[in-house]
């Protein structure tokens, strides 16, 4: 219940929902905690080619954008939600 204030108020003020979903993804716990639920729910908000922090675990490139809601590498096309 307070995840979804927080949430849901930090996003009336103006929060980046990109910003948002990934300190979700952060949280530990599988595919079904609320957290995660959360997560997915709110990436379809997220546009494509959205730039994200990292690397590449295939070839370490550090070209990753978000496409479809799954973080994409533009190098070599891995994807994480394969």
């Amino acid at each position: 219940d307070a995840l979804t204030r927080m949430t849901s108020m930090t996003l009336r003020h103006g929060a980046n929902v990109h910003m948002g979903v990934q300190q979700l993804e952060k949280v530990r716990g599988d595919m079904t905690c609320f957290a995660k639920s959360m997560a997915r729910a709110l990436k379809k908000y997220i546009p494509d080619g959205t730039k994200e922090e990292g690397a590449c675990p295939e070839c370490e490139s550090k070209e990753l954008i978000r496409q479809e809601g799954c973080i994409t590498c533009t190098q070599c096309a891995w994807s994480k939600c394969v």
